[in-house]
């Protein structure tokens, strides 16, 4: 999914040439154009933008008033200011942490494109997910505790958005004009998207107040009622998390704990895995994220979690759904053909089962 940056300013020749020079890079992202603030408030409400450049001295709306309005609504969207102005002058009239960079006009084309990949290389320093189902994927965020700024693209490119997470916790949504937790309710409702990470979030009150699995269930419930055969009430599943998770997976004592040593001792026998018992992580995060993705899967009619992957950049780990859940860390070089290993071995069994 592509990005879109919005140039504003009110020499045409200009606007075409801008277009022009950034033309080779549209793989990247696509250049939208405005002839003042004015036409940059209208299409920033209806377009989701990465970036906004702008000159300053604009008829009708200048420069100042669009990067105020800008700050006030969308602050997440950095800002590089292009004018005829000496920079310094540009500095004293526009300076705050958002303004990336102060471009004196005439420039150097090339330069003004380093100065724009800069700024979205910075967007999504932590990464880009395409094409990725937003329950699953936001909840091992939140089982992971990170810090993050999420950028969002819907499949059709036209919304999107800002998610806010502190140590794993959503404290803030913006999509498209709603904030807090309609925001994130309206992001729920998207089946895939695209995202783009940042590896920090600015402190921020938290506005949410809720853990994932009730606003993706409330979610699921907005939806047309055709896109979901089977209906779960979120007030009965999630009253509380660790009873959801014992009504799933009830402890029976050390037998469970003995499946995933089976599984282990599968990866070692057919795939050369030398993994130790240390390797294993049985405990509520790994159960509690699997009741989640066995909800939903229920909830979307996608059928029963078996097992996955995280990575985090530095390591890989499959989360299995074996009679007690549970991680295993395993070379990040391997993870695939392990996770390629037990989907075919889960056939396997399900061929074995009785009709």
């Amino acid at each position: 999914m592509q990005r879109k940056i919005l140039f504003v300013d009110d020499d045409p020749i200009l606007r075409r040439a801008v277009q022009l020079d950034l033309e080779s890079l549209r793989e990247q992202f696509v250049t939208v154009v405005a002839a003042d603030g004015f036409e940059a408030v209208k299409k920033l409400q209806s377009t989701p933008f990465s970036l906004l450049v702008c000159d300053l001295v604009m008829p009708r709306m200048d420069g100042i008033s669009l990067i105020n309005h800008v700050r006030e609504n969308y602050p997440d969207i950095p800002v590089i200011v292009v004018s005829g102005v000496p920079a310094e002058r540009m500095r004293q009239l526009a300076e705050a942490p958002d303004v990336l960079a102060y471009i004196t006009k005439p420039y150097q084309p090339e330069d003004f494109a380093a100065e724009i990949l800069a700024a979205l290389r910075r967007e999504a320093e932590g990464g880009i997910m395409y094409d990725v189902s937003p329950a699953v994927f936001l909840q091992f965020v939140e089982m992971d505790g990170r810090t993050c700024t999420i950028r969002v693209l819907d499949k059709s490119g036209r919304h999107g958005g800002m998610l806010y997470f502190i140590d794993g916790n959503l404290v803030d949504a913006r999509i498209d004009n709603l904030h807090g937790m309609d925001a994130a309710l309206k992001l729920f409702t998207w089946e895939t998207v695209t995202l783009f990470l940042r590896n920090d979030c600015p402190p921020r009150p938290n506005v949410i107040d809720s853990g994932l699995q009730p606003i993706i269930m409330k979610a699921a419930g907005m939806r047309d009622e055709a896109d979901t055969p089977e209906t779960v009430d979120p007030d009965e599943v999630f009253a509380d998390p660790d009873d959801t998770v014992e009504r799933l997976f009830p402890d029976e004592g050390d037998e469970e704990v003995e499946g995933v040593a089976e599984i282990l001792a599968m990866l070692r026998d057919k795939a050369e895995y030398r993994g130790q018992a240390a390797d294993i992580v049985v405990g509520n995060g790994a159960e509690k994220a699997i009741a989640s993705l066995h909800l939903l899967g229920k909830t979307a009619g996608l059928g029963e979690f078996r097992a996955g992957r995280i990575e985090d950049g530095r390591s890989s780990r499959l989360l299995l759904a074996t009679p007690r859940p549970a991680l295993v860390s395993v070379p990040t070089k391997e993870a695939e053909r392990l996770l390629t290993l037990l989907k075919d071995n889960s056939r396997k069994d399900d061929d074995r089962s009785p009709a």
